[in-house]
């Protein structure tokens, strides 16, 4: 797979929780998260949108959970809970304009990603609304660096 430097100025030396997810590291710009909490009981939601597995009951108001097990491929048959990816925490974004949550089995570091280090995959120039802005390294292993903010288009109908 070839891939180039991504050239991002506002990606220089942003923060990033690295979140495990399954055997995949996932990076998630800080800027991008409201705030990070343990899973509760996730409830059918009925959506017109696959990714969309369920909500829960968030300060009172509904919050959408995604599913994130995958973000190219439609959500499985099954609970929400075992759609959603499985997990232990709610990582809480509001970077599409709607809050959102997604699930991840713990947060394992804080560090910077330097825009050198970042690197766009060709998927994610193939596919603009991808939510998969490149990859980087840490601690040796490669990490899948998020954009959340794309997942707007699953709040449109």
């Amino acid at each position: 797979m070839n891939s180039t430097p991504l050239a991002d100025p506002e990606s220089a030396g942003t923060l990033h929780f690295i979140c495990k997810k399954g055997s995949s590291l996932w990076g998630i710009p800080i800027e991008q998260i409201l705030e990070v909490t343990a899973l509760k009981s996730i409830n059918p939601f009925p959506s017109l949108k696959s990714e969309v597995v369920g909500m829960i009951n968030f300060r009172g108001d509904p919050l959408p959970i995604l599913n994130c097990a995958d973000f190219d491929a439609p959500a499985e048959s099954g609970s929400p809970q075992a759609n959603a990816g499985g997990g232990s925490t709610i990582i809480i974004s509001g970077a599409a304009g709607s809050p959102f949550g997604i699930i991840v089995e713990s947060v394992q570091a804080i560090t910077r990603i330097e825009a050198g280090q970042l690197t766009k995959l060709d998927l994610a120039k193939a596919r603009p609304d991808t939510w998969i802005a490149g990859t980087a390294y840490h601690d040796g292993k490669i990490v899948f660096v998020l954009n959340l903010g794309t997942a707007d288009s699953l709040f449109q109908s």
